[in-house]
């Protein structure tokens, strides 16, 4: 009996994988069609041109560039309009010290294999903070959020 219900759920597994793979080769996309589009449109510049970046300036970004990322990032849309954040710009440097020192104190072990350590924030000089509710929900918000505040930075080229 059991050897037959794992057959039938393997059976059912391969039709429902074929058939996953039907419908991602039928909605593929032909890359030719993709350059014919208008790429000189800002939005999609920004899109196209945003990169990680890990290893910040020492140099702070100014407070109106801040301030502009922020409203752009609360801008993103959110389900049924909740706005599930809180964002906190920080920009004082006592506080991201005082912030690191704990971190330096509770992650030794991992502050010492990061021989460019400087901060927990990758060394950036500031940082948005972008909270959720802790009872759970707008995770997906909040990265609607996050990225509209990459794009707006990356057009910024901060």
């Amino acid at each position: 009996m059991k050897k037959l219900f794992l057959a039938c759920c393997l059976a059912a597994f391969c039709t429902c994988n074929a058939m996953a793979q039907e419908t991602v080769d039928s909605t593929m996309v032909d890359s030719t069609a993709i350059e014919a589009l208008p790429l000189d449109n800002p939005v999609t510049q920004a899109i196209m041109a945003r990169r990680s970046i890990r290893k910040y300036l020492d140099k702070p970004v100014e407070h109106e560039k801040l301030a502009y990322l922020v409203e752009c990032g609360i801008n993103a849309p959110s389900g049924s309009n909740r706005q599930p954040w809180v964002l906190r710009v920080v920009e004082n440097q006592e506080l991201l010290a005082q912030v690191n020192d704990v971190f330096k104190q509770q992650n030794a072990k991992q502050v010492a294999r990061d021989k460019g350590f400087k901060n927990l924030f990758r060394n950036a000089p500031n940082i948005i903070l972008v909270c959720t509710p802790a009872k759970g929900g707008g995770e997906i918000d909040a990265g609607m959020l996050g990225q509209n505040i990459l794009n707006s930075a990356t057009l910024l080229q901060i």
